[in-house]
């Protein structure tokens, strides 16, 4: 299925996806057409699930890239400021994520989540579940990562405070990551996960 683009980006090898509420792009996707980017869009959460690769970079303006022979593996939904990319394609899948100040980043099954350049945030929530996978380099005041299954995380970059729950055959690795303070709370199972800014926990007893 041939994808549409406006004259002016007919030769990108990219097209930028935009979303206003609720925008997807299912495996059978119908023409779509590309337009310059969208002020009012505002990207706050990212989930990653399925066999898909997110690269996300901070930036003032917030926009998604997809390789224009991938637009048909991909389905991308945002739902007020939550964006969700997924694939059940066969061989991994890669999105370009572009945010302006995003507090929390889930990944699930196959999924992996890379930060790149500088990325500062004041509060930033790491989540990862199965046999997911994040390298995330980042400048925070606080960081909360949970991790479960076979998940790893590498982490780089600095904050304040660290709180790390760990389950499972979970791993994490921090030998390129400073925290002033760090709360460890390994083999402790998050069953209701991070809700915005606040945390409701229960843990396994």
């Amino acid at each position: 299925m041939k994808t549409q683009i406006n004259s002016a980006l007919k030769t990108s090898v990219t097209a930028i996806l935009l979303f206003v509420s609720l925008f997807s792009v299912p495996a059978m996707a119908a023409t779509i057409t590309v337009d310059q980017g969208n002020p009012r869009m505002d990207i706050k959460r990212v989930v990653v699930t399925g066999n898909t690769k997110v690269l996300l970079i901070q930036n003032d303006s917030e926009y998604v890239k997809i390789d224009d022979v991938d637009m048909d593996k991909v389905a991308l939904k945002q739902m007020g400021t939550t964006l969700t990319v997924s694939s059940s394609d066969t061989y991994p899948v890669t999105v370009i994520v572009y945010v302006k100040d995003i507090y929390r980043i889930e990944a699930s099954e196959k999924a992996w989540v890379r930060t790149a350049g500088k990325f500062k945030v004041k509060n930033l929530q790491v989540i990862l579940k199965d046999d997911a996978s994040a390298a995330v380099k980042a400048t925070t005041e606080s960081l909360y990562t949970a991790i479960d299954g076979n998940a790893k995380l590498k982490l780089m970059g600095t904050t304040n405070s660290h709180y790390s729950k760990m389950a499972g055959l979970a791993k994490i690795d921090t030998n390129r990551f400073a925290a002033l303070k760090t709360e460890d709370h390994t083999n402790e199972v998050v069953l209701t996960a991070v809700s915005g800014h606040r945390k409701s926990l229960l843990l396994n007893k």
